[in-house]
């Protein structure tokens, strides 16, 4: 990753995704989207229905999480998630779209990403 990272250095995303892409298997890759696919849709609730308007509230994130053996993680851990994926404290719709990223290229990952 941090060859990757220093290859990419001041480029573009894409630019590390394609880098990335040519030291990791198809089934890691396959993977790694499928994980990514199972927490937008089950446990951020994600619809890419223009019109969702859904706020996603606490409970059901964590009763999701549970749903999924998710439930090893610390309060700060949760606390961290919802910040990600609020909008002025509210879990809307468009807002768990466009930052419900379960690997972060950009940074470290929380225990609960883990």
């Amino acid at each position: 990753m941090e060859t990757v990272r220093m290859l990419t250095e001041n480029e573009e995303e894409g630019h590390f995704a394609l880098k990335l892409t040519a030291f990791i298997s198809t089934e890691l890759m396959e993977n790694l989207s499928f994980a990514q696919e199972t927490f937008t849709r089950d446990i951020l609730e994600v619809s890419y229905k223009a019109a969702d308007e859904n706020i996603l509230a606490k409970e059901q994130l964590i009763a999701n999480l549970k749903r999924h053996g998710i439930t090893d993680y610390s309060a700060q851990d949760l606390d961290q998630l919802i910040s990600s994926v609020s909008i002025n404290g509210n879990m809307k719709a468009l807002s768990r779209y466009a930052h419900g990223h379960l690997f972060p290229i950009d940074k470290p990952m929380s225990e609960l990403q883990k």
